[in-house]
C-alpha cells in the first residue's frame, strides 16, 4: 500500500480507493529512523513525529475509508509540512512511552469489506485445559503423525534461491480479491497443518485495506504466472501438479491479536471448504511437539520460504524463494526492537540480523521451518510476523510467531 500516497491524498480531502501496483505487498514493518522527539496530536497529547506507516493508529484509520473529521484531525497532527515524505504525531502512551490508539467516533461504525469470510469468536479455554500438555489434547488426532508430515521429495538447501518444485508442499499463499476490480493479488503466506487447515499470520486477515477481501488459499503453487510449473536444474525437466484453490470458510485469528503489545498473538487459523488432493506437491508440514516444543534453537539454522520482496522496497517475487536464517536469543532481538518502541515477548522468535538475508513484506503469515537433529520431518517453529520495512539490515533479525506457544489454541479451534 503506497502510504504516502494516502495521506497526501488524505490532506487533499480526497481519500478514498487507491489504486495499487500489481504484486505491491502488505506492509507491516517499522523502519529505524531519525525523527524528532517529541510533539502534540491533534488532542494534545505527547506523541513521537513518525510515518504514517509507523503509527499503527493513524494507519487503521486512513485504510477504512476515514471521515471528514478524521481528515481534519490528520491534518492537526502533521509534524511537518506535507512534502516530502509526511510525518504524523503519533501519541505516547506516558508510562512506557509506546504509541497509544486512537479513538475514532463511536458513531460511525468502521466499514468492513463485504463478503469476508466467517469469522467465529474463539471462546476461552477453560483453565484446566490452558494448562494442559499440547500432546496430550484430543485433538491431536486430527494432525498427521510425523511418519506422514513434514517430508518433501528435495534435500537442497540453500538460502535466497529459487526453491525446487515441490521443495516445501506444505506452503500455501493467500490471495486476495481487489473489490470492484475481480483482480486477485497473492500478498501473504500460509502452511498447511492437515487436510483442512492453514495457520497464517493474524495481520494477514485482520484491519485488511477497506477494498481488499481474502478470497483464495492456493496450495501447491511455485510459479504465479505459470500452470502447471516446470522447472529444469542439471538437465533434467520436472513439471508439477497443477495448483489447488481455495475458499477459507472460517477465519480464525487469535483473539488476543497485538495485545497487550503490538504484533503480539500474531497467528491465525484458516479452514478450508474441501479437504486438500495431497501429492508430491500439497501436503502438510509437522508442527512442534515433544523436544520440538521446549529445544532452545538459539544459533540453529531455519529456513524460511515465500514470494515475497526480493529486496527492500522492491518487487514481490513470482517464483517461490526460499532462505536460511540463524535463530537469534529474544534478549538481542528485543534490544534492537526496543528503539522501534516493539516489545519481543516469550511468544515470539527471532531469525535472521544478516545483511541482504532476511523473510520479508508479502512473506507474512508463512512458515519459519525447523528440522529435527537428524534431519526431517520439517517442523512449523514460527510464523512470519514482522521486521524492519528495510528488509535485510545488518544486525536487524526478522521476528516471527512462536507456534510452540500455540499448539492448544491451534487445537482448540480444529475439528475434524
Amino acid at each position: 500500500m503506497r502510504l504516502q500516497a494516502v495521506i497526501l491524498a488524505c490532506l487533499a480531502a480526497a481519500c478514498g480507493a487507491e489504486q495499487r501496483t500489481k504484486r505491491q505487498a502488505i506492509v507491516f514493518g517499522t523502519e529505524p529512523q531519525v525523527l524528532p522527539a517529541t510533539c502534540k496530536d491533534y488532542a494534545k497529547r505527547p506523541g513521537r513525529c513518525s510515518t504514517l506507516r509507523d503509527c499503527p493508529a493513524w494507519l487503521q484509520i486512513v485504510s477504512n475509508n476515514p471521515t471528514t473529521g478524521d481528515i481534519s484531525n490528520l491534518r492537526k497532527s502533521l509534524c511537518q509540512p506535507p512534502q516530502g515524505i509526511p510525518l504524523v504525531c503519533c501519541a505516547f502512551d506516558t508510562p512506557d512511552q509506546t504509541a497509544v490508539p486512537i479513538q475514532r467516533p463511536t458513531q460511525r461504525p468502521t466499514r468492513r469489506p463485504t463478503q469476508q469470510p466467517t469469522q467465529q469468536p474463539t471462546p476461552p479455554p477453560a483453565p484446566s485445559e490452558d494448562n494442559r500438555e499440547p500432546e496430550q489434547h484430543p485433538n491431536r488426532r486430527l494432525l498427521p503423525t510425523d511418519n506422514f508430515c513434514g517430508i518433501n521429495i528435495h534435500d537442497r538447501i540453500v538460502g535466497g534461491e529459487q526453491a525446487d518444485i515441490g521443495e516445501y508442499p506444505w506452503l500455501a499463499v493467500l490471495g486476495y480479491e481487489v473489490v470492484g476490480t475481480g483482480d486477485t493479488e497473492f500478498n501473504c503466506g500460509g502452511t498447511l497443518i492437515n487436510d483442512w487447515y492453514v495457520v497464517t499470520a493474524a495481520h494477514c486477515v485482520t484491519n485488511l485495506p477497506s477494498d481488499y477481501r481474502l478470497s483464495t488459499v492456493r496450495l501447491g503453487e511455485h510459479n504465479l504466472i505459470t500452470s502447471p510449473d516446470c522447472q529444469e536444474r542439471d538437465g533434467l525437466k520436472s513439471c508439477s501438479e497443477r495448483e489447488q484453490d481455495f475458499t477459507p470458510v472460517e477465519v480464525l485469528p487469535h483473539p488476543d491479536y497485538s495485545k497487550p503489545n503490538r504484533y503480539w498473538n500474531d497467528i491465525a487459523l484458516l479452514r478450508l471448504d474441501r479437504p486438500v488432493s495431497k501429492n508430491a506437491g500439497v501436503s502438510p508440514i509437522c508442527l512442534p511437539f515433544g523436544e520440538a516444543r521446549t529445544r532452545d534453537y538459539t544459533g540453529s539454522n531455519m529456513w524460511v520460504a515465500g514470494f515475497g520482496l526480493t529486496e527492500a522496497f522492491g518487487d514481490s517475487s513470482n517464483v517461490l524463494m526460499e532462505l536460511r536464517v540463524p535463530v537469534v536469543s529474544n534478549q538481542r532481538c528485543a534490544a534492537v526492537f526496543r528503539r522501534q518502541q516493539a516489545r519481543i515477548g516469550p511468544k515470539q522468535i527471532c531469525a535472521g540480523a544478516e545483511r541482504g538475508r532476511d523473510s520479508c513484506a508479502g512473506d507474512s503469515g508463512g512458515p519459519l521451518m525447523g528440522i529435527d537433529r537428524f534431519g526431517p520431518p520439517y517442523r512449523l517453529i514460527g510464523v512470519v510476523s514482522f521486521g524492519v520495512s528495510r528488509c535485510g539490515t545488518a544486525d536487524v533479525p526478522g521476528v516471527y510467531t512462536r507456534v510452540s506457544e500455540y499448539l492448544n489454541w491451534i487445537l482448540d479451534n480444529m475439528r475434524a
